[in-house]
Order: structure tokens, then sequence, then C-alpha cells
């Protein structure tokens, strides 16, 4: 049974599968994988034979018995022959694998074809072949573990201030295959730093408004209402709080009547020059008066006078009336 690597037609499997089964069950009791060694070096790994330089070549020999030799050679020896064969596959980079099949085989024979321990396998006979293939597929090609590919970082969060940036990785380089090991043993496939871009700008801000005392104590007045531009400050060449609004108004303060102008408003408004505008121009003070004069312990007839000239010279158009009954009203509540 002869196969012509280079032709396409048996590259399907169903029409491969059918030429053998189609082939004689019995064929002539030779084992010669020399020419087999010879058929794979001249015809399988060639461009002419379809080899692709860039990708791995891989050739595995199944033998069930020591190899045939040549007719009309006797001293020929195949392991010396498999030696220098072995020199043409390391050249173009072929794997090879031996398996021997059954009892008859010699493991020095299928290491000499293999070159190397790791890439030999023996199996008991034809029916226990299917059990070792996922070991012939582990020798046929090498587990490659996995390795990261290099880092590619993100953006900072914030385009101000304080924030982190992500960095990822992925096992690409290489994709773990056949068996290898996965990245997870040198190190995180994700990391986060953080990262500092320029201070955040940040407007200016009044604080709340702060007043200062009315400008009089009694009557109509004004009041000024302050605040700062410091809730919160500006920063970073931010806008101050001009545009807020200013920082300082005036604002109308009304204190109530003044006690003269009352006195004057009440005589003026006809209440009588007697004693009411007296009485109206300030309970408040008269009881002041009053408690003062007591505690000073002045005599009522001195302090009585004392009011008198007071309330004259205030409003000299008043008649003070006498007595002064309303004044010791409050002399009387004095303390």
């Amino acid at each position: 049974m002869v196969f012509r690597f280079a032709d396409s037609k048996y590259h399907d499997k169903n029409e491969l599968l059918e030429k053998i089964a189609n082939e004689p069950r019995r064929l002539k009791l030779y084992t010669r994988t020399d020419l087999a060694l010879k058929m794979a070096r001249d015809q399988l790994f060639t461009k002419a034979g379809g080899d692709r330089p860039d990708k791995p070549n891989v050739m595995i020999i199944f033998t069930d018995g020591r190899p045939t030799k040549p007719k009309g050679n006797r001293n020929f020896n195949f392991k010396e022959f498999a030696s220098e064969i072995a020199k043409d596959f390391e050249e173009k980079d072929v794997r090879v694998i031996a398996v021997g099949i059954g009892p008859g085989i010699d493991q020095s024979t299928l290491l000499s074809i293999a070159r190397d321990k790791s890439r030999v396998v023996t199996v008991e006979g034809f029916s226990k072949l299917t059990d070792e293939l996922n070991t012939i597929k582990s020798k046929t090609c090498s587990a490659v573990n996995g390795g990261y590919s290099e880092w590619s970082e993100s953006e900072c969060s914030v385009t101000c201030g304080a924030g982190v940036k992500t960095f990822l990785r992925t096992c690409t380089n290489p994709p773990p295959s056949v068996g290898g090991k996965d990245c997870s043993e040198l190190g995180p496939a994700k990391k986060t730093v953080s990262c500092n871009e320029p201070e955040c700008p940040i407007d200016g801000g009044y604080t709340e408004w702060s007043e200062f005392e009315c400008s009089v104590t009694c009557g109509e007045g004004t009041k000024t209402l302050t605040r700062t531009c410091t809730n919160p400050p500006p920063s970073n060449g931010e806008k101050h709080c001009g545009e807020l609004g200013p920082s300082a108004k005036i604002v109308p303060s009304d204190k109530g009547a003044c006690l003269l102008e009352l006195g004057r408003s009440n005589l003026k408004s006809g209440r009588g020059p007697q004693g009411e505008a007296v009485m109206q121009l300030s309970y408040a003070w008269l009881g002041c008066a009053a408690k003062w004069g007591k505690m000073s312990k002045l005599p009522r007839s001195v302090f009585e006078a004392e009011i008198k000239k007071a309330v004259q010279n205030v409003f000299p158009e008043i008649v003070v009336p006498d007595p002064l009954d309303m004044v010791f009203k409050f002399w009387d509540k004095a303390a």
C-alpha cells in the first residue's frame, strides 16, 4: 500500500479510511521502517510535498516489529541509518514520535528513531492503541505554558485630582496549549494604580450674610451686611465670587421712634402740653430716672426739681405739671 503525501485526494478523512478498508488484510511480512523515514524526508517535509516553513513539523512513526534489512544488504544497520537521517529531520525542525505496538518491539530501535526517550510510546497491541492516544498527543506537541501580553493602560479615572488607572493583560503570549499552564502563577491579569492629575479648579462661594449693628440706636438708620468668598475659597485659577454679587450691602434699619421725637410728635399732635406729652416722652426713661434718684437717696423734692429741669431743657414749651404724680409712680416701683 503506497500513499503519496502530496496527493490531496487522501487528505480527506473519509477517502483515506475507504482506501485503508479496501486494502488486503495481510500484507507482505516486511517492516521497512527505513523506507518510511526516507519517504518522509524526501517527499513529505519538502516544499513540493506541502511543507510550510512557518508551521511546526511533527512525524509519528508506528511500527510493530524490528526493521527489516534491505535485500542484498546484510550489513545494513538500522540504528546507524536512523541516527544519520535524524540529523536531516532536525535540520527541517521535525519532531519525531516513535510508537511501538506489540511484543516484538525493540526499545533501542524506537529510541534510535525518536532520538529522545520522552518521545517514545509503547502499546501492548493494536487493540490498546486508542487507549494511548492522549499519551501520543501529549508527546506529539509539547505543552506550551501561557504567557502574558504587555500591560494595556487605561486613562486616569478622573480629569483632575486623585484617581486610579487600570492595567490589563491577557494570557495570549502565547496562549496555553497541549495541557500547558495558564498564567495564574505569573501574577494577576489586572491591577490598579493611583494617578494624580492637576488639582481640580474650584469656583469660590459666599458664606452666609453677617450683619453689623444698626447705625442708630433709635429711629431709622442703616446696617451693613457682609459675606466672604470662603465657602469654598476659589482655587487653581478658578472664579472669584465677583459674579455672584457684592460682598457687602447696606440695608435700612428701623430701631423704633426715638424718645425725644416721640415726645415732640405727641406734642404737635395736640395730645396736650401738660402731662400727656411728658408721659409719652418715655416711661422707660422716667423709670430709670426714678430708680437712680431713689438709689441716690435724694430727697423727693430735690429729685422732683431735677426732673422738671431736665424736661424743660428738652421741651421748653411744656409746662411741667406740679406735682409730678406720674414720675413718682415709677419712684414708688423703683427698687
